[in-house]
């Protein structure tokens, strides 16, 4: 708790984006010392196949994604965390990240987004992080939540569809839409496995 106080006074983007804690992981702001974490994750042409993106090849995308990540934060146009769990060392690592973004105009909609380092798919990381995230979104006025996804993405379908997603139709890209409204709190009983 402390460390979040500290880390909240000294960067302003934390202010924005505020440290969110779920069973597992910590879902925090992006620091420049999340750098080679980041690049582990969007480096990696498995996580980044269904995104559309190349993979990164350098830090310097990683800079740049950073500034962006600031930018549109500071705009309230996205808001990114990193998804961090304490390492076997005692240190936080960032393993994934999870936003919301494309915001509805009365910003009761929006899509989200997430990613995970392949080192951790089906550890049940990223349900832990979107539940986490969709509790923090119903307590910004958002009622419902959607996800574009690739449609032979087969392990995100299924952590969607898991999370009580319902297919909405397909967007004419190859993606299939998602939709969820949060306004309830999700079963427990929900699977645990995800990406």
């Amino acid at each position: 708790m402390i460390d979040s106080v500290i880390r909240d006074s000294v960067n302003p983007l934390h202010r924005l984006i505020p440290t969110l804690t779920g069973q597992r992981v910590v879902l925090r702001a992006l620091t420049p010392d999340d750098r080679a974490g980041l690049l582990a994750i969007y480096g990696d042409s498995r996580v980044m196949r269904y995104t559309g993106e190349p993979p990164f090849a350098s830090l310097d995308t990683v800079d740049q994604m950073l500034a962006s990540v600031a930018a549109l934060a500071h705009t309230h146009a996205s808001y990114e965390w990193g998804i961090a769990i304490t390492a076997d060392t005692g240190k936080e690592v960032v393993i994934g990240t999870c936003s919301l973004h494309s915001f509805s105009d009365d910003r009761q909609q929006c899509e989200v987004g997430c990613l995970l380092n392949a080192q951790y798919w089906r550890q049940g990381y990223t349900r832990d992080a979107l539940l986490v995230l969709f509790d923090h979104a119903r307590t910004l006025g958002i009622t419902t939540v959607w996800a574009e996804i690739d449609a032979s993405n087969t392990a995100s379908i299924g952590l969607f569809a898991d999370l009580g997603f319902i297919f909405q139709g397909e967007n004419g890209q190859g993606d299939c839409l998602y939709s969820r409204e949060i306004t309830l709190e999700f079963p427990s009983s929900l699977s645990k496995c995800d990406e």
